[in-house]
């Protein structure tokens, strides 16, 4: 039947249903742009942006590292350790901040393991912190660097868990 047409009917309706296939191609493009949409802002929101906080938490933990160094070694009056113990303190609330933020996105078993490891490991941290914080207060070099082998371990292995979470 389709041969006994006219030439220009014939034209006409390849065009109609060439549309048509174009308008449902269309609307499927559409549709899977915003299904995509929506999964680019999740992976945004749950991956990228609690990375980033990860990255500021080592920043953060570099920080510290420095402000003991700084408070042991190169601060001579009591109000200068006391600035740098204040600075310490705050970054020790950031590092806190970040993690639990990052502990209330969606994680995987992978990152919950790391993440069941990172928090003793940073309290053993900051346990000999405050051990190294008290010996700068008191000027006793010689204690510190009797436990610095200690702390830097257990610094490298917070660091490490960090590096961990980021790969990861």
């Amino acid at each position: 039947w389709f041969k006994d047409l006219k030439t220009s009917t014939k034209l006409i309706s390849s065009f109609i249903v060439m549309s048509l296939i174009i308008g449902l191609v269309g609307i499927y493009s559409l549709i899977n742009l915003s299904n995509m949409d929506e999964k680019i802002g999740f992976m945004y929101e749950e991956r990228v942006v609690p990375i980033s906080d990860l990255g500021r938490a080592e920043t953060d933990y570099q920080r510290l590292r420095v402000l003991i160094r700084d408070m042991m070694f190169t601060s001579t009056t009591k109000e200068r350790k006391d600035e740098l113990n204040e600075q310490s303190a705050q970054a020790i609330k950031e590092i806190e901040s970040k993690l639990e933020k990052y502990s209330n996105t969606i994680i995987t078993p992978e990152e919950q393991a790391i993440l069941d490891k990172i928090y003793p490991a940073f309290e053993d941290y900051l346990s000999i912190y405050d051990t190294a914080v008290e010996f700068a207060y008191a000027d006793d070099v010689e204690s510190y660097l009797e436990i610095a082998p200690d702390f830097a371990e257990s610094g490298d292995t917070v660091q490490g868990y960090l590096k961990d979470l980021i790969d990861l």
